[in-house]
């Protein structure tokens, strides 16, 4: 083997480690998965009423789940949709926001390993504060 493919060999290998490791660890929505919505889909799949496309908000759980099949990506309209090499491709190409193999990876582990979706820190640490009023004396 020539010195000069050792580079492109281990990049090739670390990649494969990588891609494994997603395999092995527990997908965190908010480390792993919001990033990945927030810079691909929020756009169209957001809050801002003025860009949001199909009447679906990714954005928030109770309506992402009615395209994230919980255990079985394949049945998922989300994955379906990610996969699609037609118009029906999500995001469509004319965005520029195509997913890397990487993401499209953590999405497909995280829809095996449930879709557990978890708030944001802030939210849910602000109920934690609020919680129950403290017992009168």
């Amino acid at each position: 083997m020539r010195l000069c493919h050792l580079p492109c060999l281990a990049f090739l290998l670390s990649m494969h480690l990588g891609l494994n490791k997603v395999q092995s660890e527990e997908i965190q929505f908010d480390r792993d998965i919001r990033p990945i919505l927030a810079d691909k889909c929020f756009f169209c799949h957001g809050p801002d009423k003025e860009h949001q496309e199909a009447d679906l908000r990714l954005d928030v759980e109770s309506d992402a789940r009615s395209v994230i099949t919980a255990g079985d990506p394949k049945a998922s309209e989300l994955i379906t949709r990610i996969l699609a090499s037609d118009e029906s491709q999500m995001p469509p190409k004319e965005t520029k926001k195509e997913l890397t193999a990487a993401e499209i990876q953590l999405l497909q582990v995280w829809g095996v390993q449930g879709g557990a979706w978890s708030q944001q820190w802030w939210v849910s640490a602000a109920e934690r504060a609020a919680g129950p009023a403290p017992p009168r004396r």
